[in-house]
């Protein structure tokens, strides 16, 4: 007999019925702190593996949407409310499940259920993922057959019965095989992947015709199908990025706009400049190690997000780890159900990517949650706390609820998984440009070096670069645009739907389809851009280029507007700070160092290019993380000089005054090292607004 002792607080529930069928014991506690319920269940003699599904979907239920208890007992009449305490600490709601009784004595019995079980889940699978091919394919059939004149489709891979084109993206680096599939078939292309039909655009006029200038009807999402409502079509409004163009769409937009705009008045309150400072110190500390500078970019970009977000750059690590695992789950290199989107439909006991994308889910929804309430409770007490997004929506939401007005935004959860998405949105996004400039400095030295002659004709020799700097810094801004086009930060986009059925190129194109802006293609169209495989920045600057150069060039180029962020209704809400991120780190780098690569480094340079690509392009991902969405960069040990007389800029950066934008964490951190150390006392002097601060380690 196989059973489960039930929890501690069912056995000491006195009103908990007794039945002699199994049953499945929920405890349901209220806990205001995290705005959910919070469910214990156990299996009193029944079938771990028969219910588990039933189990795991009813608790979703009942945690995520926070159904009342006679909601609860609408949706599922099968259970039945043994015991709801409202007087006890804490307040909890314990149901009962009524299952058949059945006996587990018989081992034939076990051996008949887990057949049943795999014989049941095969037969999903295989209706699943070769039903909706088998579809297309007699439609096809049926199209081609009912077609008398004119075109019927649009050009593009036929691929093969079943599968489509599936066979031919490879799961790292699929960009590649998009480029190849431009080649052949031209600007607009169609093919089918697994029973869908996907429509390419592949250069920036055939993308701007549509997506830009049809918006209104190519601004969809296509789901994903490992993410739970990632559309919001059930409203669960927690991935603005990922929704539909429904009315949470909207309402978050106009919200973020507002809560971002307030910190873009104040020049993101100096933060990308103070956190450019202090990258630029953990590289010079960080020296010796010639691979470190990649996870010091990613602090960096988490740092400043952070701070701008939550006001705080302590929780960088903790967004680091989420990012990490929300962009591994959506990718198409990560889980196969972002390819195959039919296996979502196998039940929840042999899908460990549901398994692993629920506790994400949790975890990343109660992390937004933890500093939303330690902010709100910091803003009751009117404690002084630093301007952030989060900091400006409470403020604003306190105030609203003290008048009895509706605030912007639902619920204190919703405004939590908006901004919280804010600071997910932009990590990796600024972080991997800066990644390829870094790359792109070690691969052309004569660059660097006319880089760093333009910063000290505009920058004197007593002080470090700053953001009104870059009207005046045009070759810097075009390097930095130009690798933004050269190493695309997301090299296959991250596809539109098309929300109503089109005639594209006198063909039809069905509603819902998938429209992607192949990023990697439109950035290597050689009618756009010539010499599309080359590191060119002069493309931005000269009349010579009349496709890409714009006047003047006091402003222009700028990275607002770029197709790195996206197109039409939903261009990135993040540019504007993105683009101060970029100037200021990338500004630092070149004042700061001169980036060489060592021996091994010049060998990885010319490791697993990609197709047409020269030393430095965009190569073959030898990792699953380098074909993600977004990818990480290639390995490349890099050697860092301080540029200059010997301790001249070192001196600089750390004279007094030059770290006044800095927080003082990092002299807290100095501080607590040396207490590590036995020493006695520390006093550190830091002059910020004025104000001296001393921190007395004794």
């Amino acid at each position: 007999m196989w059973a489960l002792q039930a929890p501690q607080a069912a056995q000491q529930c006195p009103q908990a019925p007794h039945h002699p069928c199994p049953s499945l014991a929920f405890i349901y506690y209220d806990c205001p702190d995290q705005n959910r319920l919070v469910c214990e269940y156990d299996w009193q003699n029944a079938h771990p593996y028969k219910y588990i599904n039933m189990a795991q979907n009813l608790t979703s239920k009942v945690v995520e949407s926070c159904l009342s208890t006679s909601s609860l007992l609408n949706h599922f009449p099968f259970v039945q409310l043994s015991h709801c305490s409202h007087a006890a600490q804490p307040p909890s709601l314990v149901l009962t499940i009524r299952l058949p009784s059945f006996s587990l004595d018989a081992p034939f019995y076990m051996i008949l259920t887990l057949l049943e079980i795999a014989a049941v889940s095969f037969v999903i699978y295989l209706t699943a993922s070769f039903g909706p091919g088998v579809v297309n394919l007699l439609s096809r059939k049926r199209e081609q057959s009912s077609s008398n004149t004119g075109k019927s489709t649009l050009p593009g891979p036929k691929g093969l019965p079943v599968l489509g084109s599936a066979h031919e993206l490879p799961r790292l680096g699929s960009w590649f095989a998009m480029k190849a599939w431009a080649d052949k078939h031209g600007p607009i292309m169609q093919t089918t992947v697994m029973g869908s039909k996907w429509l390419f655009f592949n250069t920036h006029d055939s993308a701007h015709a549509h997506l830009n200038e049809r918006s209104n009807i190519y601004s969809g999402r296509p789901d994903i199908s490992i993410v739970a409502d990632a559309r919001s079509d059930a409203g669960s409004a927690e991935y603005l990025p990922l929704m539909n163009l429904n009315i949470h769409h909207t309402r978050q937009k106009k919200f973020n706009k507002i809560t971002m705009d307030v910190a873009r008045n104040q020049r993101h309150y100096g933060i990308p400049t103070a956190e450019a400072r202090r990258f630029i110190q953990q590289i010079s500390e960080q020296r010796s190690n010639t691979t470190a500078w990649p996870l010091l970019v990613e602090d960096f970009a988490s740092r400043t997000i952070c701070r701008l977000t939550f006001g705080d750059a302590n929780y960088h690590k903790e967004l680091n780890e989420h990012v990490w695992r929300f962009l591994a789950h959506i990718s198409p290199a990560g889980f196969l159900p972002n390819m195959i989107s039919s296996l979502v439909k196998l039940p929840y006991y042999l899908s460990y990517w549901k398994q692993a994308e629920y506790k994400r889910h949790r975890d990343q929804q109660a992390f937004f949650m933890r500093i939303l309430q330690q902010i709100r409770a910091d803003i009751l007490s009117n404690k002084v706390i630093p301007s952030s997004y989060m900091k400006t929506y409470l403020t604003s939401r306190i105030k609203d609820e003290a008048a009895g007005k509706p605030s912007a935004i639902s619920t204190d959860r919703e405004g939590a998984a908006a901004l919280g998405l804010v600071a997910t949105a932009a990590v990796y996004t600024v972080g991997s440009p800066i990644q390829s400039f870094i790359r792109m400095l070690a691969t052309f030295p004569d660059y660097q070096a006319r880089l760093h002659s333009e910063l000290d004709a505009v920058v004197p020799a007593t002080r470090l670069p700053e953001l009104s700097d870059m009207p005046d810094l045009p070759l810097l801004r075009a390097c930095i645009k130009e690798t933004a086009r050269w190493r695309p930060p997301i090299p296959t986009s991250i596809p539109h739907k098309l929300d109503r059925a089109d005639v594209v190129n006198g063909c039809l194109v069905a509603a819902d389809t998938p429209v992607f802006a192949a990023e990697y293609s439109i950035c290597r169209d050689a009618v756009r851009f010539p010499r599309p495989f080359d590191f060119l920045p002069e493309r931005w600057l000269e009349p010579a280029f009349p496709t890409t150069f714009r006047e003047p060039t006091t402003r222009y180029p700028e990275l607002l507007g770029s197709t790195m962020f996206g197109w039409g209704r939903r261009w990135c809400m993040g540019q504007h700070v993105s683009q101060d991120e970029l100037y200021a780190a990338c500004a630092h780098l070149v004042w700061a160092f001169e980036v060489r690569p060592t021996a091994r480094g010049e060998a990885q340079l010319v490791e697993h290019l990609g197709p047409g690509e020269g030393r430095g392009g965009m190569q073959w991902p030898q990792k699953s993380e380098q074909g993600l969405l977004i990818p990480r960069p290639e390995d490349l040990e890099c050697v860092w000089e301080w540029r200059g007389p010997p301790g001249e800029r070192e001196r600089l950066m750390f004279a007094d005054g030059a770290l006044a934008t800095t927080d003082l964490e990092d002299v807290v951190d100095r501080a607590r090292e040396c207490i590590a150390d036995d020493v006695k006392k520390v006093e550190v002097g830091v002059h910020v607004s004025e104000i001296e601060v001393e921190v007395d380690a004794a």
